[in-house]
């Protein structure tokens, strides 16, 4: 009798730890499935984020080439301005020799 007094307490006590261990598999699970959604996440944000790098560095890239065209046009129309201011300082003179028939009005630009 004391031996199968003795081998149902190692059953008793095998099935609590199977019990346990049963337990502790399944919140391994659920902290894998959790881990798992968490892993998916966290890709799905890296992608969202490596998309709107990609779209900040086109619009960088077209600031960059608008601000070289303002440059540009900046340029252009100063040149045109002292062309302009160039001549109209001899403006008087352009005039008279245009009406004297002397000289071209543009023959003094240059």
């Amino acid at each position: 009798m004391a031996a199968v007094a003795r081998a149902e307490a190692g059953l008793a006590l095998a099935t609590r730890r199977l019990d346990q261990a049963m337990g502790r598999l399944a919140e391994a699970r659920v902290e894998a499935h959790w881990a798992e959604q968490r892993v998916s996440a966290a890709l799905s944000l890296r992608d969202r984020v490596q998309s709107e790098v990609g779209r900040a560095q086109f619009a960088a890239a077209r600031a960059a080439a608008l601000r070289d065209l303002a440059t540009n046009a900046t340029f252009l129309l100063t040149c045109r301005v002292d062309l302009l201011d160039e001549y109209n300082s001899d403006l008087p003179s352009l005039v008279s020799a245009a009406l004297t028939g002397s000289a071209s009005p543009f023959s003094g630009i240059g």
